[in-house]
């Protein structure tokens, strides 16, 4: 088996490098013999997209910057990684303004039921006038009231500081059984003031320093 690979390589190298030893020239030629067979190769073998060892395998050098990048990588973080915070920032501030919404919206719907609650303008005009009127109407009676206490007294001091009292007798038991009823009347609130019912229903009003009731005993 030898025998024959030498005896080939021997009739290769004879049509490869013809008359070597004997012409000296011939060495140029077996050279650009060897660069056509070379390219030949190189085609073959491009053609074929057959990738050499040195394309599969990285360079020492190279490995150095992959491990390097990796290292950087591992230490700096993926960009995912470096905008987890302002992600989780912006739920927070989300999740607070839906928070806000709902409380906005609660304090509008008691706001529009305070606001319901209240009575119409109309009414609360018509209170207020109401009011006005009445201080007015208190206000006049107070002065009226002073007034005419302000007379009364200039008319006692005219007829000499005298002073009336009425004393109105109870019914007795003979004007009781034959059916007479009293004819005066009093004001529950004034005891100087009473009332005499005449005989067409008319009543007559008679005023004096004081007026003692029926009821009344002598110690009052």
């Amino acid at each position: 088996m030898e025998d024959q690979t030498v005896e080939m390589f021997h009739e290769n190298c004879t049509d490869v490098f013809p008359d070597h030893y004997s012409k000296p020239s011939a060495t140029s030629e077996a050279v650009k013999t060897l660069e056509t067979i070379a390219s030949r190769v190189d085609s073959d073998v491009s053609d074929k997209d057959c990738t050499p060892d040195i394309a599969t395998k990285p360079v020492d050098g190279d490995s150095d910057l992959i491990g390097e990048s990796s290292t950087s990588n591992g230490t700096e973080g993926s960009p995912c990684q470096r905008f987890l915070p302002v992600l989780q920032k912006i739920t927070d501030l989300t999740t607070k303004i839906q928070d806000l919404k709902k409380e906005h919206t609660v304090l509008s719907d008691q706001v529009k039921l305070t606001t319901n609650s209240f009575p119409d303008p109309s009414v609360l005009n018509t209170i207020q006038l109401l009011s006005m009127e009445h201080e007015l109407l208190k206000k006049k009676y107070l002065d009226e009231s002073s007034e005419r206490k302000r007379l009364y007294n200039e008319v006692i001091e005219l007829k000499g500081n005298i002073r009336v009292f009425c004393r109105c007798r109870p019914l007795n038991q003979t004007e009781i059984s034959s059916g007479s009823g009293s004819v005066v009347e009093f004001e529950s609130s004034l005891d100087n003031e009473l009332q005499v019912i005449c005989s067409d229903s008319s009543k007559k009003q008679f005023k004096f320093d004081h007026v003692f009731r029926p009821e009344d005993n002598q110690g009052s």
